[in-house]
């Protein structure tokens, strides 16, 4: 969270813009799933309790208006959905009741604004119990996703598998590059432009090429080659229940700032059946700083400002929205 909020800080000085004022707060407890965050809970009551309190505080102590308008959901991705149907659930119902704190302190409900839990695709490729192919996608990666893509109170920066991480593959290495990216994101939803993180929307099979169609940021599509690790086909892999085709090329097109596409061309015209398109879903780095399955397509964003104030060790020179884990169906 200190990296979020001094990210928030750099962007501001970013824009040349009056400072603002960042008051925050804490709940979270490491290695924790997200069930322990729900009202009735230990943890979900203090969120509960200190939401309110900290707009007393502000109105108290400093004669200023609080408004919440985002909560940073940091880990809590483990397979414990216990009492909903599925981990995207979970999401939705933990965010409509921390939304809706939010959205009931004075300054909210002044301003019309309801705060939105902000989240990222969980960083490892490592898989749950309830898929224990280790080739699969978490559930909670995907449904990470799909919650943000159907929940207005939920927002999805996308994967974090860019940042480099201690030996365990866990365990981010500086933290600046999420930081930044969560302060980018959290800027436009602030701003009430919203964000939508780089995914697939479908793929397509005309023979053995199929095009897979895109929704996320403007811009154009790049393949990493000075910051990820050489992954194979920019980490997208094709799969069918014969193995009956593996992909050959993959180009990435790019027609205009919001029309983009990537096309998969086969060795052979695939025969199995449920086709589909991997999207960092296997092991492709043996590099002990790297979390295994990542993808190395991405859409550059605004210039980082810690890359420019000296920590290129840590940081890209830009911002960049790597595309999402997915499993696509191919039609």
């Amino acid at each position: 969270p200190d990296v979020i909020q001094f990210s928030a800080i750099a962007t501001d000085a970013r824009e040349a813009r009056e400072q603002r004022v960042y008051l925050q707060l804490t709940s979270a407890e490491s290695g924790t799933p997200l069930t322990q965050y729900m009202a009735g809970t230990p943890k979900g009551d203090n969120i509960a309790s200190a939401i309110p309190a900290a707009e007393a505080l502000m109105q108290g102590s400093y004669g200023r208006d609080l408004i919440m308008y985002a909560h940073f959901l940091v880990g809590h991705e483990g397979l414990d959905f216990t009492g909903y149907d599925s981990y995207g659930a979970l999401l939705s119902a933990f965010a409509d009741e921390v939304c809706g704190y939010g959205a009931a302190l004075e300054a909210n409900v002044a301003a019309g604004v309801r705060p939105k839990v902000i989240t990222y695709q969980p960083n490892s490729y490592i898989t749950d119990a309830a898929t224990p192919n280790g080739t699969t996608i978490r559930q909670t990666a995907l449904d990470t996703l799909d919650t943000a893509l159907s929940d207005p109170d939920v927002v999805c920066i996308g994967p974090v598998y860019h940042e480099r991480t201690v030996d365990n593959g866990i365990h981010m290495t500086g933290k600046l590059m999420t930081g930044e990216l969560f302060a980018h994101v959290y800027d436009r939803v602030r701003s009430g432009a919203g964000f939508t993180p780089l995914h697939i929307t479908s793929a397509s099979r005309e023979g053995a090429v199929i095009t897979l169609e895109l929704d996320g940021p403007a811009g154009f599509l790049m393949l990493d080659d000075d910051w990820m690790p050489d992954l194979e086909h920019g980490g997208i892999h094709y799969g069918d229940d014969s193995d009956s085709a593996a992909i050959a090329s993959v180009a990435l097109v790019t027609a205009s700032a919001t029309s983009r596409s990537i096309v998969v061309t086969l060795d052979a015209v695939p025969v199995g059946a449920n086709p589909a398109i991997y999207v960092a879903g296997h092991n492709n780095t043996t590099d002990e700083t790297r979390p295994g399955g990542m993808a190395s397509i991405y859409i550059p964003g605004p210039r980082s400002f810690w890359h420019a104030a000296g920590y290129t060790e840590f940081t890209t020179p830009e911002i960049r929205f790597y595309i999402c884990r997915q499993r696509v169906a191919v039609s």
